[in-house]
């Protein structure tokens, strides 16, 4: 949960759900949660790794070392079920170095592409929310089985420009609304001693970030595309 000023709050907005804590009172500094969702997640990376490795992620790491980040140029848009942003959008998407649509990606590209689009994809969202990753983030947290996956995480952490910690506890979502349950109890904010540990992960490489940069701008660009070209 971020601690947000009054004057840095969240763009209006239909994307997403913006929960506001009911236990403090301070105006001038409230506390806030953006909930951002989004349908292909870890179900669309296991199908695209079934379908170019014989369900391997040891081979899917190897076909990750083939390419460098931004994956030269080819961006991938991985629709598999209604997507909830952008909202109702199904289907695959492919495009080249040069913005232009085509059929699919050769394994090697496809491999990175599912992951940076992912990614690219969540950092956009919390951009167009007003959140500022630069001043306001300073670390990303995960759990859950794909936060083991040293691959997925580096990408993350370059993608975002911060670093990853995995939370340690193997039911954090669980853990984490019995410590708010009690938080309730006790009519007080972080009245709990427990807290979930986190280790490092993975630190950002900034050269790469700025490489994400440039090519978050694109991925906007042909989201943008493709929504249109749907309705």
């Amino acid at each position: 949960m971020a601690s947000i000023s009054a004057h840095e709050m969240p763009k209006q907005a239909l994307d997403g759900h913006l929960l506001v804590n009911p236990l403090t009172d301070d105006r001038e500094n409230k506390l806030l949660m953006l909930l951002l969702c989004f349908k292909n997640g870890s179900l669309v990376r296991e199908r695209v790794r079934e379908e170019i490795t014989s369900n391997d992620w040891k081979e899917m790491s190897e076909l990750l070392s083939k390419t460098a980040p931004s994956n030269q140029g080819f961006i991938g848009f991985f629709y598999d079920d209604h997507e909830i942003l952008p909202q109702n959008i199904q289907g695959r998407y492919y495009f080249n170095a040069d913005d232009q649509q085509i059929d699919d990606l050769e394994a090697t590209y496809k491999a990175r592409a599912v992951l940076e689009g992912q990614f690219l994809a969540k950092r956009l969202y919390l951009q167009r929310a007003n959140i500022d990753l630069t001043n306001n983030v300073d670390r990303i947290v995960i759990t859950g089985g794909a936060s083991v996956n040293v691959d997925l995480v580096q990408i993350l952490a370059d993608i975002f420009g911060k670093p990853v910690y995995a939370a340690l506890a193997p039911n954090s979502g669980a853990l984490g609304g019995a410590l708010r349950a009690i938080d309730v109890i006790n009519k007080k904010p972080n009245s709990t001693t427990s807290t979930i540990e986190c280790l490092i992960a993975s630190e950002p490489r900034q050269e790469y970030t700025a490489v994400y940069d440039e090519m978050l701008i694109r991925y906007a660009k042909l989201e943008d595309k493709i929504v249109k070209g749907t309705k």
